[in-house]
């Protein structure tokens, strides 16, 4: 059921122990390479074996880079150089006073403040010995313990609040803190409970934990009926997978999967769009269809810009100049000896043929009435059939195909290609097949049927066991958003509510 896959999904995005041993892990292996320079047994102990050395009184005037070389080269005897932090002022952009020399090693501290009055760039240093860093680190604490006080940070910084009034307000602010988080409980993880004068504020981590809880609008608390309402949420700026992820953070599973649907399924969109679009083209076309005039006889030796204000300035005079073909020689890049001009307006045409003998660049040109450019719409179709052809043809360029064998070679294309396609009906919308000498090429257009289609793989057709194997699909490029389309191909529910989980 759909409870039990999402349950399933949540448990596998649960991001706390896994972020625990990332960190953990990280910090490991920070600890190990740090092991070069002394036995340190913890992330703590690294850190503060991190000697601060602050320099001052060298040259402002200098280049950073030299600055950086000068003093790599000269605090190096002392041991390793981890850091050197140059700062630059945010105005002038010119070196600041001072900077900091962060060293590792036994002794490098006292081994650096010999170096003061050492010469850098003509200028004596200063050299001084800077307390440690102030982290949460330098409280000792366990990589465990910063781990999960950086996933409670984290679900702070993606929860999502509901306003509640209309409790007792008589009550204490820890009494009521109390009754709202018992009462809000069933509905996700709460991260924080603000109690104001007028109102309480609760917020919540997790997918849909904030639509559940606006649904207890109404319900009652101690003899009071609560009203509850979502919290705004401020629309993030940024990449399309930020954008993404703010939508999916107050999402139902319902909401998810039509989306999920709305971008494998656009046809009764499309076929609107489209019906839309042609019969805008079709009102355009009706007021002033555009009419095609061959031109010849112009030197082929005029420059194309010449030629093209010399036809704009004589068919102006005839209506709206809506395009004016020039060609060229694709081998001497020498004008053709034709062009064509787009004329607009009522009358253009005869108008042009008027021009017919006119002189451009010292030759008179010819002037003809061409045809109109084929296309769908001068088939006489209606919106709706062309709209389904659209959609037919956008169909099969998403399609995903699989590649089935160990079929009965002995039957007919024909009768095979009718086999596969009623074997292969329940898995989704099928848009081709085609029977080829070695093997069956079936494609699929929609939801995950490309994956029920594999599932059939070892099933009986004919007395012959069917093997089935998906084909690959090149990877898309384009943007964030066509990416994401290309993933939801073949996804199963299961699987795109896992994405949203690790979103969130």
């Amino acid at each position: 059921t759909k409870v039990s896959i999402l349950s399933k999904s949540m448990e596998r995005s649960e991001p706390s122990s896994r972020m625990i041993d990332f960190l953990n892990a990280s910090m490991e292996r920070s600890e190990s390479s740090s092991r070069v320079s002394a036995p340190y047994t913890s992330y703590y102990d690294y850190v503060k074996s991190r000697i601060r050395i602050g320099v001052e009184g060298y040259s402002t005037s200098l280049k950073p880079i030299d600055l950086y070389r000068a003093l790599e080269s000269l605090f190096k005897t002392c041991g390793e150089v981890h850091n050197i932090q140059i700062r630059r002022d945010p105005v002038t952009n010119a070196l600041q006073r001072s900077c900091i020399v962060i060293l590792r090693g036994e002794g490098a501290g006292d081994k650096a403040l010999q170096l003061n009055g050492s010469d850098i760039g003509g200028s004596k240093i200063v050299v001084t010995s800077l307390p440690s860093e102030l982290s949460d680190l330098s409280t000792g604490l366990s990589t465990d313990v910063l781990a999960a006080r950086s996933v409670a940070h984290n679900r702070r910084k993606r929860s999502e609040g509901i306003s509640v009034t209309g409790y007792d307000t008589s009550l204490t602010k820890d009494d009521l803190k109390n009754a709202l988080t018992n009462h809000f409980s069933t509905c996700g993880e709460i991260t924080d409970v603000f109690v104001l004068n007028s109102r309480a504020l609760v917020y919540f981590y997790g997918l849909g934990s904030n639509n559940r809880a606006v649904q207890l609008s109404g319900t009652d608390l101690g003899g009071c009926t609560l009203v509850v309402k979502a919290l705004p949420y401020p629309k993030p700026k940024g990449s399309a997978w930020t954008r993404l992820r703010y939508r999916f953070r107050s999402a139902t599973l319902s909401t998810i999967t039509g989306w999920a649907h709305q971008i494998s399924e656009p046809s009764s969109r499309m076929i609107a769009f489209l019906n839309a679009s042609m019969e805008r083209s079709e009102s355009s076309s009706r007021v002033s269809a555009p009419i095609r005039i061959g031109v010849e006889g112009y030197s082929t030796s005029l420059k194309p810009i010449d030629l093209y204000r010399a036809l704009e300035s004589l068919f102006k005079t005839c209506g709206e100049v809506h395009n004016i073909q020039i060609r060229r020689d694709p081998v001497t890049n020498a004008l053709q000896r034709s062009c064509i001009v787009i004329l607009r307006g009522e009358g253009a045409g005869d108008k042009a043929l008027q021009l017919n003998g006119s002189d451009i660049g010292g030759s008179k040109i010819v002037v003809t009435s061409l045809p109109p450019e084929l296309s769908e719409l001068s088939t006489g179709l209606s919106t709706d059939v062309l709209a389904a052809r659209s959609v037919a043809h956008n169909r099969r360029k998403r399609s995903e195909g699989i590649s089935v064998t160990g079929y009965d070679t002995s039957l007919t294309k024909d009768d095979l290609k009718n086999a596969l396609t009623n074997h292969f009906s329940t898995c989704g919308e099928i848009t081709d097949v085609f029977v080829l000498n070695s093997r069956a090429l079936v494609y699929f257009y929609g939801l995950g049927s490309n994956n029920r289609a594999v599932q059939l793989s070892g099933t009986d057709l004919g007395g012959s066991t069917l093997v089935v194997k998906a084909l690959p699909y090149p990877k898309p490029k384009g943007s964030a958003w066509t990416r994401l389309r290309y993933r939801f191909r073949s996804a199963t529910l299961s699987t795109i509510t896992g994405w949203a989980h690790q979103i969130m």
